[in-house]
């Protein structure tokens, strides 16, 4: 049967290819003229005329509630009842690394991230598992190049006297504890090795040292030196100078109703008083006058990571709204210019970016 069935089928396959060919021979000038008239994406002219979108032009930007309490602390409350969470975020100025002693480095992020390793009434343990319990996040860091360090929080709104009396414990009544700084310490050694393995850690070393120069803002990294140095009694005294109502910002955003809670941020804060910190800025980074190539040798590496730039512009600048739109348009991401023309037009597939940092100094723009 199969053999007589077969001279059906193979008819029955010829006239299909015969209708196919007839149907591509009488639509191939059409499909042809559509292919023409597609534009590669990265071939397409801009006009310079953006696409006017009314129903943007007509966004609201909520406003918070400003206040300052009796210790000098700034609140900043932005009501959104649309989910029963809250956000809350304590910038502390003075406290980072810009500030610390040049044979400390790593101080600023090490004291931060002890807070929450114990306090006089709980252990790192019961301060994680009470944590996990009310389903709530807590932590503490102090980047390098910041002049400051922040402390962040997020739970429900329903149990939110619980996690946030929990964060204020953490922040006024820190123990630093021995055993946990020194269980930190052998983390931080481990990760000193493991990062100068990293092609674009040693990049980022070699590149913040050359455009920053004397700045605090050029290292990038503790050294197994500092680590060694930082004791109790040296997290204590930072913690005592540093941490300064004052000279700090809280921000609380979500389910909470602002003139219910600042009645209560007085009495959690109360026991936060202002001493006589002084922020004494180190003078700005200066951007290089001539060029200059430094090269980083890193053994058996298959490819090269490059990255130039120079300082650029503050914060406070009024350039700084051109710069942000300027290296969105060049470098910002998959759409900018570099990497098209990287990608598309040279066909190459490696990654090419750019970015900038304004921050109190003038930080540097890099693109690699």
């Amino acid at each position: 049967m199969c053999r007589k069935a077969l001279p059906r089928y193979s008819a029955c396959i010829v006239g299909c290819l015969v209708f196919a060919v007839a149907f591509l021979g009488r639509n191939l000038p059409l499909l042809k003229a559509q292919e023409s008239s597609e534009t590669p994406a990265s071939k397409v002219e801009r006009k310079n005329k953006a696409p006017l979108s009314r129903e943007v032009l007509q966004v609201k930007l909520p406003k918070p509630v400003e206040a300052k309490l009796q210790n000098g602390l700034t609140v900043l409350i932005l009501e959104d009842h649309r989910t029963p969470s809250v956000f809350v975020q304590l910038h502390i100025s003075g406290a980072g690394s810009v500030f610390e002693p040049p044979s400390m480095a790593g101080l600023a992020n090490v004291t931060a991230r002890m807070l929450r390793e114990g306090t006089k009434s709980r252990t790192s343990v019961e301060i994680a598992e009470e944590i996990d319990r009310l389903g709530a996040t807590l932590g503490a860091a102090g980047s390098f190049g910041s002049s400051q360090v922040v402390l962040s929080a997020s739970g429900l709104s329903d149990n939110f006297d619980s996690w946030f009396g929990l964060a204020m414990d953490v922040l006024l009544h820190p123990s630093f504890p021995r055993d946990e700084l020194e269980k930190l310490k052998q983390r931080q050694r481990a990760q000193l090795r493991q990062q100068r393995s990293a092609a674009n850690f040693l990049l980022h070393e070699r590149f913040n040292r050359s455009v920053y120069g004397d700045h605090p803002a050029a290292i990038v990294s503790p050294t197994v030196e500092s680590v060694d140095a930082l004791t109790q009694e040296a997290l204590v005294k930072w913690y005592r100078e540093r941490y300064a109502p004052q000279n700090a910002l809280l921000a609380i955003a979500g389910d909470v109703r602002a003139q219910e809670l600042i009645p209560g941020l007085e009495k959690w804060f109360a026991g936060w008083q202002p001493n006589d910190v002084k922020r004494t800025w180190p003078p700005n980074p200066v951007a290089a006058a001539s060029r200059k190539v430094y090269l980083v040798d890193r053994p058996n590496s298959v490819q090269t990571t490059v990255a130039l730039g120079n300082i650029a512009i503050e914060r406070r600048s009024p350039d700084y709204i051109p710069m942000v739109v300027m290296n969105h348009i060049l470098g910002g991401g998959v759409s900018g210019r570099v990497f098209l023309n990287l990608r598309e037009e040279k066909g190459y597939t490696y990654g090419v970016y750019s970015d900038f940092s304004a921050l109190r100094y003038p930080g540097p723009w890099r693109a690699g």
